[in-house]
């Protein structure tokens, strides 16, 4: 008797990915993602700098408290050391904005990736045609927007980006398309341990 399968068929192709979903089940690892509470909404697949420190000592319950800081969208003036990780898609997320995106709303706990992420692979938009290893620069001036908005992501240089060193592109993608940006471990990290 044969047994029946739960699943009866494969798509030819994966479907779609959306900006700031997981791109392979490592990246899913707790060593990639942390959490850190959002100070303003914070998008999906997009870049997030530092915030202001929190006291955790003053805390009732530190342990629900993660991160020393809070993460929020670049602004002018943002600079590379600023740059904590990119913004993970997950289910706590509602939409903003119009036309709608999907974010972490002001004062609740967002996935993010950060800097002792090395290997973390996450979906973004690609503004322009991008090749494998490109360099990877992030908007932090709304001045870009509505070709680049603030915290996105592109591998053109130029006023209102600034290069992080720690990501690279990791295969080339279509302008327009969703592309894969990968977190590079960074050098001070491997003295560390």
């Amino acid at each position: 008797m044969a047994r029946q399968s739960v699943q009866d068929g494969y798509f030819e192709a994966p479907f779609a990915a959306f900006p700031g979903q997981i791109a392979d089940f490592g990246t899913s690892n707790d060593n990639y993602v942390r959490g850190f509470p959002a100070a303003g909404a914070v998008i999906g697949g997009r870049g997030v700098v530092k915030g202001a420190d929190i006291d955790l000592d003053a805390n009732a319950n530190p342990l629900n408290q993660p991160a020393p800081y809070t993460v929020k969208a670049p602004v002018g003036g943002s600079v590379a050391a600023d740059f904590v990780g990119i913004v993970i898609r997950t289910e706590a997320m509602t939409n903003v904005g119009d036309p709608a995106e999907a974010a972490y709303a002001d004062k609740t706990m967002a996935s993010v990736t950060h800097k002792q992420a090395g290997g973390a692979l996450v979906y973004v938009k690609a503004p322009v045609a991008i090749a494998a290893g490109d360099t990877v620069f992030m908007s932090v001036d709304a001045a870009q927007a509505p070709n680049l908005p603030v915290g996105e992501f592109t591998n053109v240089t130029g006023a209102g980006v600034i290069a992080l060193t720690n990501l690279q592109w990791y295969k080339s993608t279509a302008a327009g398309d969703v592309g894969i940006i990968e977190q590079l471990l960074e050098l001070f990290n491997l003295v560390a341990r």
